[in-house]
């Protein structure tokens, strides 16, 4: 039997359990900004402020996680918003000192 072919069965199903991960990886991280998006939509219908800024900032790094940088940024224009509105309701004089365009 030649050496190669051991090595070459080898390196091919190395390369097989690499692409496993990496499928197991995107599952989960889709799995994981799945509940966090599920998380934020309970939180809006509570009507919970607080918890959608949070929320919505861990489902922005979620999306970063799993190379999304379009889904990333909407939702960080949205963690904006929701946080303005947490700000406003909780330290109002707080919102008031911040730059208009600041989040």
């Amino acid at each position: 039997m030649r050496p190669t072919l051991p090595v070459a069965l080898s390196l091919a199903l190395v390369g097989c359990g690499q692409t496993n991960v990496d499928a197991r990886m995107k599952a989960y991280r889709e799995q994981q900004v799945r509940s966090l998006i599920g998380e934020y939509s309970q939180a809006r219908v509570r009507g919970d402020l607080l918890a959608m800024c949070v929320k919505s900032n861990l489902i922005s790094g979620a999306y970063v996680d799993a190379d999304d940088a379009g889904s990333a940024e909407a939702w960080r224009a949205r963690n904006a918003q929701d946080c303005r509105a947490a700000r406003a309701l909780y330290a109002p004089e707080a919102a008031d000192r911040r730059a208009p365009n600041a989040a």
